[in-house]
């Protein structure tokens, strides 16, 4: 593995535009706001950004459903406000990413209104159409009466998408059942070339939107054409050097990367602390506070297992605080930041890629009460405004309150970015420290070894080792809310750095944590 891969030991940053930051006053986040925080985001220590789909949609699910893929939103600005932030984000050392939903479109998106027309013409075969009858049950939907042509075309997310058909063998023979038939061949080249019109104006990769549905989901017979499909995407992207693609995928197997040929793939425990499965300290939040123990255990064992299920080289996976679809960190423990902190600490220092969504940086909070807007459903709480100041709207716009995208949250006026720079101790300057002594030391890059020293059942102190050439380092983590003492003794340990305001001890094979802590150590 190279060490000079730009995306393996970068730190990615999550923007979703509705909510980040409004230029131009209407209640929603666009270009120009995410352009008037690149210098915050640079002063974060943020390599890359990732961005949410900012293309031209009916808005349906949340720019998800798209009509125009080669066309920015205008709600988001214009194509040359776009090229600014690409610019100015550059200046910056800053990358950008594009969130790429592949496979489907948006019911009014040209291309169907072309394939439901009863008259065969070259976007007939674009989706999946056939009789219902054809086939066993399927995760989805047909939707029928497209006021055209007689066959159903299916959907596996929102009835406003529709499945774009990638050549499924499941279909009968006229409907384009091979990548070979001219329809389906001319899908696949028109895709190719919607990455190269992004990546020809800079932009430095994408965020894939569930690659597996492209011939899997829906088909799960057909898993090769889905790594047909993303190879044939990927060798367009090789072309232009230094771009990459992150799947949104959670296979144990890392599938993504070694199937689908994908540069990352985020792992299924990105979300550390909040939800009720598959994480670290999952409803252990409860526990801790009752005096209960946590347990590190299956944690660990999953991303062991991620991580060494990657076969290529210059591949890895992808770790996240959170997302616009899953709680934040802070959820389970509104207002208490000492988990969040561990989080960070350990998304920061871990042998995967960090990804932080944006105000997890800040311990934000999900509003619950924030109304369903353009299909969010639930996932709305997750996708409050940013948090900028203690200002009207927390600073993130100056329209009326009625008028933004999302309620805020109801911490934003003790909890904002202006009052913890202030602040030594806050969630913000924990994360600056923590990124800039990953980018500071070797034995944090991506391919430095990672080593369990403790994960136990029934314990709340997870301990691990990272591993290079000429530098090793371990991490101690107390997720316990009295102090621990822990038998370890390693030789020689320098503390470079703990949880502000705390004081961990090591002498004599003795490790003391105190409570809600990590610490830091290079070891010799």
């Amino acid at each position: 593995m190279k060490n000079d891969t730009w995306y393996l030991n970068a730190v990615f940053y999550q923007i979703y535009p509705q909510t980040f930051c409004d230029s131009d006053g209407d209640g929603i986040g666009d270009l120009k706001g995410i352009e008037s925080k690149l210098d915050y985001l640079k002063d974060l220590g943020v390599d890359a950004i990732w961005i949410n789909p900012i293309f031209e949609s009916p808005m349906l699910d949340a720019g998800y459903d798209v009509t125009d893929y080669r066309k920015i939103h205008p709600r988001y600005g214009s194509m040359a406000d776009f090229k600014r932030l690409l610019r100015e984000s550059h200046k910056r050392g800053i990358r950008v990413l594009l969130d790429l939903a592949l496979n489907h479109t948006s019911i009014f998106h040209p291309w169907f209104q072309e394939s439901r027309k009863f008259k065969k013409n070259k976007y007939s075969n674009w989706y999946v159409w056939n009789e219902n009858e054809w086939f066993p049950k399927l995760p989805g939907k047909w939707l029928t009466n497209h006021h055209g042509r007689h066959e159903s075309a299916f959907s596996t997310f929102h009835q406003e998408q529709v499945d774009l058909n990638f050549g499924l063998a499941a279909l009968a023979d006229d409907c384009g059942n091979t990548p070979k038939d001219p329809g389906v061949k001319a899908l696949w080249e028109e895709m190719r070339n919607v990455v190269r019109f992004w990546l020809d104006l800079g932009v430095d990769g994408f965020r894939c939107d569930v690659p597996d549905a492209v011939g899997v989901k829906a088909f799960a017979n057909e898993p090769e054409l889905s790594g047909a499909f993303w190879s044939y995407i990927r060798k367009a992207v090789d072309q232009y050097g230094d771009r990459m693609m992150v799947a949104e995928h959670w296979d144990d197997d890392s599938h993504a990367i070694n199937d689908l040929n994908f540069h990352l793939q985020f792992t299924k425990n990105f979300c550390l602390l909040s939800t009720h499965k598959d994480t670290l300290f999952s409803e252990n939040r409860q526990y801790i506070r009752a005096g209960r123990a946590l347990d590190p255990t299956g944690f660990d064992e999953h991303i062991n297992l991620q991580v060494s299920n990657v076969r290529k080289k210059n591949a890895a996976i992808a770790m996240q605080t959170s997302n616009h679809d899953l709680p934040r960190p802070s959820t389970g423990s509104e207002g208490d930041d000492d988990l969040t902190i561990l989080a960070l600490a350990i998304n920061l220092t871990h042998n995967t890629v960090p990804f932080i969504y944006y105000g997890d940086e800040l311990g934000m909070i999900v509003n619950p009460n924030a109304p369903s807007v353009e299909g969010a459903a639930f996932k709305a709480q997750y996708r409050t405004p940013m948090q900028w100041a203690s200002g009207k709207n927390a600073g993130f716009s100056g329209a009326p309150e009625k008028k933004l995208y999302l309620p805020l949250s109801k911490d934003w006026k003790s909890r904002n970015v202006e009052k913890q720079l202030k602040d030594p101790g806050s969630v913000l300057n924990e994360t600056k420290r923590l990124i800039a002594l990953r980018k500071s030391h070797p034995a944090f890059a991506i391919s430095a070894e990672k080593i369990t020293v403790l994960a136990e059942t029934g314990n709340p102190v997870y301990i691990y080792k990272r591993k290079a050439k000429n530098q090793a380092v371990l991490v101690a983590v107390n997720a316990s809310a009295s102090k621990r003492t822990v038998e370890l003794d390693v030789g020689e340990a320098g503390l470079l750095l703990a949880r502000h305001g705390t004081q961990p001890t090591w002498a004599d094979g003795q490790l003391i944590l105190p409570p809600r802590s990590f610490a830091i150590f290079e070891v010799r």
